[in-house]
């Protein structure tokens, strides 16, 4: 009885074969850098906080910067075995086809090389914002609470629906207007015990904000 073989031989260009060499070597530094930094305590990386990921995401960082390294080292050498090959060509049919490829390679290794500038400029974008916002709100606050201080009740009804809206608007100032709130409640409830009178209604509007605050927290 006949035995037929079947054989299959498949292969690889040089420089994608190195390039999946580089890959799976740093893949395996990735896994065994964030295995040894298990059960340590996470420290802030300088290059990660530019983009946002320090502390605990640290090494979701290192892998991602290492697969990008990975990824622009293949291009690379993608890009240099095409130089190779247009330079060593016998025949100059394709030789517009080689400098298309190489054009198009090109194109790609820049916008790889590229993307960690841009996610950075992105994240200090972000932040940039996110500090102008804090500024703002607070400019809001401070001139909130300055007003509590007016001679008007309507005035210092005005500022404490503004506490209010600070109160929706910013999680990271809700406890210090709460506090203020709190105080100022306080404080004109004293006076109108001392004077035997009724709370004004400022005092009533700081109230009712503090039980719908109250109420919503529920």
């Amino acid at each position: 009885m006949d035995v037929t073989h079947f054989e299959y031989q498949f292969s690889l260009p040089t420089p994608i074969f190195y390039g999946i060499l580089i890959a799976a070597a740093l893949a395996i530094a990735a896994i065994a850098l964030h295995l040894i930094r298990q059960g340590k305590p996470e420290t802030e990386d300088t290059l990660a906080a530019q983009f946002g990921l320090g502390g605990p995401r640290l090494p979701i960082f290192v892998i991602a910067a290492l697969m990008w390294i990975a990824l622009a080292l293949i291009l690379l050498l993608g890009l240099f075995g095409l130089i190779f090959q247009t330079l060593t060509a016998t025949s100059t049919d394709n030789y517009l086809f080689y400098v298309l490829r190489i054009a198009g390679l090109t194109t790609v290794l820049g916008a790889v090389i590229a993307l960690p500038v841009t996610l950075m400029r992105l994240a200090i974008t972000e932040r940039q914002t996110q500090a102008q916002e804090q500024g703002l709100i607070t400019d809001r606050t401070n001139a909130a609470v300055g007003q509590l201080g007016d001679d008007d009740p309507a005035v210092r009804v005005g500022a404490i629906l503004q506490l209010e809206r600070i109160l929706r608007d910013s999680d990271e100032d809700r406890e210090l207007v709460l506090m203020t709130l709190n105080a100022y409640i306080m404080h004109n409830q004293q006076l109108s015990r001392a004077a035997y009178k009724p709370v004004g209604i400022d005092v009533q509007a700081a109230i009712d904000v503090m039980l719908r605050q109250k109420k919503g927290a529920a």
